[in-house]
């Protein structure tokens, strides 16, 4: 869950770039701001697929964990205690 969080922090749009580098129309500077943004991108797919994984991960585990607490100890069948037909 964490992941999401620091992804976030990488989403940026054109318009926030444009208020962050005022002079964004020097020479030269539109290529570095460009080259910001890619970096920023970057990042945040890195950190959102690794979210995802993690996400992945978890649920998997979550659902082992419920089947072998949920999963009795011994077969089920005459002798058990479990009902049987006669």
């Amino acid at each position: 869950m964490q992941c999401t969080f620091w992804a976030r922090q990488y989403a940026v749009t054109p318009a926030q770039l444009v208020e962050w580098w005022p002079d964004i129309d020097l020479p030269g500077r539109r290529k570095q701001v460009r080259q910001q943004q890619w970096t920023y991108q970057a990042a945040f797919d890195r950190w959102s697929n690794r979210g995802t994984q993690d996400l992945r991960g978890w649920t998997l585990m979550l659902l082992r964990g419920v089947t072998l607490v949920l999963t009795p100890p011994q077969p089920l069948g005459a002798g058990n205690g479990a009902p049987t037909r006669h």
